[in-house]
């Protein structure tokens, strides 16, 4: 994707090279992710607060359109990624971990949310970018910023390298 030319021009030409070098670092990454020890589970895709809603007291998650089997630390960029408010998020990050590490005791779920944010954050513009090949060219205007605005924070994070 990130070879695209339709792809590559709508990032400026200082973003360029900061991109290119996250792709080259693109194995050691996942082998990181994978050394964590978190086996691969069903993966929302899209697990954002707006996809969850209340129904006779429970609440039910909707919207399964981009799931897939993989790793379950990619639901976390749209959950912790959309919620601004610094001390929820930090309560959802250590749910999610302390349920990883209940499940999978002998992982380590804290590497693995530290080190997810700029692969899921890839991930989401290459859904957006598969979701704009195969819509009318008319609807783009309403995703065209999504694959630029993913890529600029994937560099973001992975530079931080510090989550979300």
């Amino acid at each position: 994707m990130i070879a695209r030319p339709d792809v590559r021009e709508t990032l400026d030409a200082t973003q360029l090279p900061e991109l290119d070098r996250l792709a080259a670092e693109l194995p050691d990454r996942f082998g990181e992710l994978v050394a964590c020890g978190i086996p691969e589970t069903l993966v929302h895709g899209d697990f954002w607060p707006g996809n969850w809603i209340e129904h006779e007291g429970n609440l039910v998650l909707v919207d399964w359109g981009d799931c897939c089997v993989g790793h379950p630390m990619f639901d976390t960029a749209p959950l912790l990624g959309s919620t601004e408010h610094a001390p929820l998020r930090q309560r959802l990050r250590h749910a999610w971990v302390d349920a990883w590490r209940s499940a999978a005791p002998e992982s380590d779920p804290e590497r693995a949310v530290t080190l997810i944010p700029p692969l899921a954050a890839l991930r989401q513009a290459l859904v957006y970018r598969m979701f704009l090949d195969r819509i009318e060219p008319s609807e783009h205007r309403c995703h065209a910023q999504d694959v630029p605005d993913w890529l600029r924070k994937a560099i973001v994070l992975a530079s931080r390298g510090s989550g979300w």
